[in-house]
């Protein structure tokens, strides 16, 4: 996004001194993607316009509007993808967690799981695979057997999957995004582990760590074709 994009957008959408409903969803847009280092600079441009408005009767509303802005450009620690973070369940902070690292993949995502049964993370995924993220997933063929198991909808959607095809399990519970980032645990993705189960998650950016859980995933790709 160019620079200038974000400033006519503040200029714009300060002169009524408030964010609407339309305009949230827009700043979401612009904000969708976006770097720790880019956000920070958002941030700075933020304060340095409303710094430059601070004269006259406006003051008091400026400074609601700017609180508005921030608390869309700053969301809550817990659905922040970028962030080293550790999950426990049941709840729902974590699993919109795991919702918002899938939605925020860029380039690629590679998903390694036992079972898959919650439809907003068949979502998530479909909705990377439609902006042209390379997706690929494995599961355990027993499970994509189960009721509910979004395995096969994910296939007929065109997502390459993979599955083990033997006696045992397929037990693995990991993703990799953009090849920097991995997320894993003993958290099964199901509407039931966030409601009932004590599960966990763990989302790590170590170099060599997200390195061998990416060459595992790439082993078990290939033993599985």
């Amino acid at each position: 996004m160019p620079r200038e994009t974000w400033k006519d957008f503040l200029s714009q959408t300060s002169e009524d001194v408030r964010l609407s409903r339309n305009e949230r969803g827009c700043l979401r847009d612009l904000a969708e993607g976006k770097s720790g280092k880019q956000l920070r600079d958002m941030r700075k441009d933020l304060f340095a316009f409303v710094f430059n408005q601070l004269e006259g009767d406006k003051n008091r509303q400026l400074v609601e509007y700017l609180e508005d802005v921030l608390k869309v450009l700053q969301p809550k620690a817990a659905a922040t993808p970028d962030a080293p973070n550790s999950m426990f369940f049941p709840g729902e902070s974590g699993r919109d967690t795991l919702l918002a690292f899938l939605r925020s993949a860029r380039q690629s995502l590679d998903v390694c799981v036992f079972t898959i049964t919650d439809d907003a993370v068949a979502r998530a995924l479909t909705d990377a695979h439609k902006r042209g993220v390379r997706l690929r997933v494995i599961t355990d063929d027993e499970k994509s057997q189960d009721r509910g198991s979004d395995a096969e909808r994910l296939e007929d959607r065109g997502i390459p999957l993979r599955m083990d095809r033997s006696p045992s399990h397929m037990h693995n519970k990991f993703a990799i995004r953009d090849g920097n980032a991995l997320l894993n645990g003993s958290y099964n993705w199901t509407r039931s582990a966030y409601r009932f189960n004590r599960e966990n998650l763990v989302i790590h950016r170590h170099p060599k760590l997200v390195g061998d859980f990416q060459a595992e995933f790439e082993r078990l790709w290939e033993a599985f074709a």
